[in-house]
């Protein structure tokens, strides 16, 4: 693990597993896609947890560069993580395989962010601390991951997303507090949330398909367990699925933590479970992404619902590639 990337590609691994921030910019002129394009360019099979996991939502553009810097190395990029990577494009569309026709999905990702390590997230990307008049005129720093992930999903499903509608708000803080932060470098740092600031927030992201809402992505975080809209049971993460579909409607609920039975929240050195799910998530696709055609190569899940099982491509890494190809 390294933040030299000199030091890295000078190594020529078989793949790198890239995590930058996840504020850091990523469109197709960024610094981040610069750094990924050498990698794909350079020989360098790529997993990311950062980017990248949809790109067609963003145009045809920057799915032909990052495919031509593939084809010149001969090199495969697929991105994963909790969501997108997991929640959604795998688990979710994996429940839709007991119904034959679906009127709406909506997923809750609900986060006690009061254990995060890092300033950055907390502070900055959701403004925890700050009048909420200050962060309301910002749009999220991960719009980027959700508009990808309801597409994608919703592609999978055989579905066209028309347009995604978005709406924010926020839980104020009804007195004064101080949260302690467990920083990655050992020290601790503490962020004071006066009342009246914000200390948690709501960003609602709506699919629309064949004019009316279809799909609902609702992200929750909060510093203060009251304030959650279910219970969480003490779990730093928690997500929530309801399909509403025939013959049978799902209602999922996902909880995460170090171990289950012995209900143990964080592990030893206090790493949340969602960025253990994140890395395995990547650990986990080195064997499909060194082992792919030159390209992107997207999640695919077998035996999901489809409007019309005789199109159902196959097999599966195919089928991400035509995903690339019709989008």
């Amino acid at each position: 693990m390294t933040k030299d990337k000199e030091a890295i590609l000078a190594l020529q691994p078989d793949v790198i597993l890239h995590a930058t921030q996840v504020t850091a910019p990523v469109d197709i002129d960024s610094d981040v896609t610069d750094d990924v394009i050498r990698m794909l360019e350079s020989g360098i099979n790529v997993a990311s947890a950062t980017a990248y996991h949809w790109l067609p939502v963003h145009g045809t553009d920057f799915v032909a560069k990052v495919e031509a810097a593939c084809r010149t190395g001969g090199t495969a990029l697929h991105s994963s993580g909790i969501n997108p990577g997991l929640l959604n494009e795998r688990w979710v569309v994996g429940l839709t395989g007991v119904c034959t026709s679906i009127d709406s999905i909506k997923v809750q990702e609900i986060s006690n962010i009061s254990t995060l390590p890092t300033l950055d997230m907390l502070v900055d990307r959701i403004g925890v601390g700050r009048p909420p008049e200050d962060v309301r005129q910002e749009h999220t720093k991960g719009a980027h991951y959700y508009h990808e992930t309801i597409d994608l999903t919703c592609h999978l499903l055989g579905k066209q997303v028309e347009r995604i509608d978005y709406e924010r708000g926020f839980i104020v803080a009804d007195e004064d507090r101080e949260i302690p932060i467990h920083k990655t470098d050992g020290s601790t740092a503490v962020v004071r949330v006066a009342k009246g600031t914000v200390a948690g927030k709501l960003d609602r992201y709506v699919g629309h398909v064949d004019g009316r809402p279809f799909f609902t992505l609702e992200e929750i975080f909060f510093v203060d367990e009251k304030d959650s809209p279910v219970e969480t049971n003490g779990m730093p993460y928690l997500a929530t699925a309801r399909i509403e579909a025939k013959p049978t409607s799902v209602d999922a609920r996902i909880a995460m933590a170090a171990s289950v039975l012995e209900n143990k929240i964080l592990q030893d050195d206090g790493t949340r479970p969602t960025y253990n799910a994140t890395a395995v998530s990547l650990i986990q696709a080195i064997p499909i992404v060194c082992g792919a055609e030159p390209g992107i190569v997207y999640p695919s899940t077998f035996a999901h619902y489809y409007p019309d099982l005789r199109d159902f491509p196959s097999p599966l890494i195919d089928a991400s590639r035509k995903a690339t190809s019709t989008s």
